[in-house]
């Protein structure tokens, strides 16, 4: 049964500056371990799941029938269940709504987007999500498991927001309408100060919990691939290509408990290639261009596994074919499965 959100006040501080910001942080090395190149896979590998969409402008899992109509142009956001499966949040293509896809249902949040943008969903502490999109009005908003509203914050439009959980609650990182990188959420409300590119939207992760930590990687409007976050603040030299997003992945804590990540990004070189930078995210020269080409206008989407952080897989849209390809450490190769143009998949640890 579908049922119209109840609609509640959400209160958000608004602040100066983050709390502990970082601008330097230790490197540390790497190792990598890449599957061979096939041609015909199915997936990921065990461990993962992807959500994108189809050439025909369907919703598809793998694994599972594309039923559900999306927006041209606009890329669904898959997260884990703790009982198993995946929850996907998409815009349908009647209406321009707000979905989410269970593994049991489809249910309509009745919420109206900006018809070219994505939302973004994450598993909060406990059970359930949030999720958070640019509506119809361009502002932003969050529905969920604390509440939905607007968070009267106008973003750029055509831009798409991305939500971690953080703590109890979450931090969303987004591009604001005078095209900053801003976030609000745990820590409250803020402009870095930084600019971002054109066409571009940022991805988000939460780091060391206890101290409310976060990292946000995105496409500067130098063009480079930059982070902002309580691990490191900085640019890491790497191009981008234009109206291209990275995306950003944590990883498990070591021994010390220092939780580091990961970025894939689609990269400004000749050949449209995927780089991948190593256990440091960047914060050292570590990011390697893995030989495979992206589809122009394209972004890749990198997990890492929940329990060692030597498993990784990045899904993406393939150059020249436009069909669904992994590229990690347990499957690489294309899965023959055509994509709608100048869509990203999304890809989740489970």
């Amino acid at each position: 049964m579908n049922r119209k959100p109840h609609l509640i006040a959400l209160s958000i501080a608004v602040v100066v500056s983050p709390l502990s910001v970082a601008c330097s942080a230790t490197p540390g090395a790497e190792t990598e371990q890449i599957a061979s190149a096939d041609q015909a896979i199915t997936g990921p590998g065990p461990g993962f799941d992807v959500a994108y969409q189809t050439s025909g402008n369907r919703l598809a899992e793998l694994g599972h029938p594309a039923v559900a109509t999306i927006m041209p142009g606009t890329s669904p956001s898959i997260m884990p269940l703790s009982g198993g499966g995946a929850d996907i949040a998409f815009q349908d293509v009647h209406q321009s709504y707000l979905w989410l896809s269970t593994p049991s249902q489809f249910q309509n949040t009745y919420l109206g987007m900006d018809a070219a943008s994505s939302p973004s969903i994450t598993a909060m502490p406990g059970g359930g999500y949030q999720m958070a999109f640019q509506a119809n009005t361009h502002v932003l908003w969050v529905t969920g498991k604390t509440g939905t509203g607007p968070l009267n914050l106008p973003m750029m439009p055509g831009t798409s927001p991305a939500i971690a959980a953080l703590g109890s609650t979450w931090e969303v990182a987004f591009q604001h309408s005078n095209g900053n990188l801003w976030f609000a959420g745990n820590t409250g409300t803020f402009d870095s100060g930084y600019p971002m590119a054109p066409n571009t939207s940022p991805a988000l992760i939460a780091l060391n919990p206890s101290y409310s930590g976060f990292e946000a990687a995105f496409r500067h409007s130098n063009g480079d691939l930059w982070i902002y976050g309580t691990e490191s603040c900085k640019d890491t030299g790497y191009g981008m290509a234009p109206n291209t997003s990275p995306s950003i992945a944590k990883i498990p804590a070591d021994q010390y408990g220092i939780e580091r990540f990961r970025i894939a990004f689609h990269a400004n070189n000749d050949y449209d290639h995927l780089w991948v930078t190593g256990e440091s995210g960047g914060i050292v020269n570590d990011a390697f261009d893995t030989g495979y080409g992206l589809a122009p206008n394209t972004s890749p989407s990198i997990a890492v596994s929940r329990t060692t952080g030597s498993t990784w897989e990045v899904a993406f849209q393939s150059y020249g074919t436009n069909r669904l390809w992994f590229y990690g450490t347990q499957a690489t190769g294309d899965t023959g499965n055509p994509m709608a143009p100048f869509t990203n998949p999304s890809i989740t640890a489970l």
